[in-house]
């Protein structure tokens, strides 16, 4: 039931990346180690500006090596910053190494309520990861009754990574069962008692591939970016339960939800060996489309 708002944490938080191989770099390959990821340490604010697509066209990315990509003139839609905060103690995310604070919307349409979260990542000499995140208590008025997540950390059953390091062309990898819960209490009679206890369930799988490398003019920027592509590619099943039992259809079709639905989701980000990540371009459930772009902003 829920629906992220920030575009850009959506680039931060996806898919899960184990190195599987070593590789021994190559004279002139385009290699990103994980001290290219200094400005993104607790203490530390990056700036990004998301692309407006209306006046601006952004092309699917083609795989292969030696590309050339020239987004000097890309237009732009907004402006936003994101703050690297020092973890909060929390022993759900003992090995956090930053905080950021996000503001989300859980629910569907009317049936929503906003929520101020705190996503806890870590970063090390292996990778860029998201352990997961505590939220405010949520309430979301079904019409029927109500369902209230009450405050909560919500531990990622594995650390997800955004990235591993070093990354190199054609680095491959492959995670699943990624599990999330998220606990609630329902009242809706007759569909389901008051304050029956519950809990979302979602299961991702993850697949990466470092599918592009070359040179990147991006606006803002004297020099053109020496940089590596990630393609992240998401699948997550969303199930909810009541009383240890499957939630009633008929509850979900007030939130606009289904039991077991499947969301796939693509994305491919931008990665240089001198400022770590750069920046991504969101493609739809397809992966056909552009839905959205952001890069990190040099002006």
């Amino acid at each position: 039931m829920k629906n992220f708002t920030s575009i850009l944490i959506a680039i931060l938080l996806l898919a899960s990346c184990t190195k599987t191989d070593v590789t021994i770099p190559q004279p002139n390959e385009i290699v990103v180690e994980s001290s290219a990821m200094a400005d993104f340490n607790a203490g530390k604010t990056v700036k990004f500006f998301n692309v407006d697509l209306a006046t601006t066209l952004i092309a699917s990315i083609t795989e292969g090596q030696n590309q050339t990509w020239d987004y000097s003139t890309l237009n732009i839609k907004d402006t936003t910053a994101i703050n690297y905060l020092a973890p909060v103690v929390n022993d759900s995310f003992s090995s956090a190494t930053y905080m950021t604070a996000v503001t989300e919307i859980y629910g569907v349409g009317s049936a929503s309520s906003v929520s101020n979260s705190k996503y806890y990542g870590e970063l090390s000499t292996s990778g860029f990861a998201s352990l997961g995140k505590s939220i405010q208590q949520v309430n979301i008025n079904l019409g029927v009754g109500s369902i209230v997540l009450p405050v909560q950390s919500i531990r990622s059953s594995d650390k997800v990574y955004s990235a591993n390091f070093p990354m190199h062309f054609a680095d491959s990898s492959a995670k699943s069962g990624i599990i999330e819960i998220y606990k609630m209490v329902v009242t809706a009679p007759p569909l389901v008692s008051p304050n029956s206890p519950g809990y979302e369930e979602s299961i991702t799988a993850y697949k990466n591939r470092v599918v592009a490398s070359g040179q990147l003019k991006l606006k803002g920027y004297s020099n053109t970016l020496p940089v590596l592509v990630l393609k992240n590619s998401t699948a997550t099943k969303i199930s909810y339960f009541i009383n240890g039992a499957p939630a009633p259809a008929a509850l979900l079709s007030y939130a606009g939800v289904t039991n077991g639905a499947i969301t796939n989701s693509y994305s491919y980000s931008f990665y240089s060996p001198s400022i770590g990540f750069v920046g991504g371009i969101y493609m739809d459930s397809t992966n056909t489309t552009v839905l959205g772009a952001s890069f990190r902003r040099n002006f």
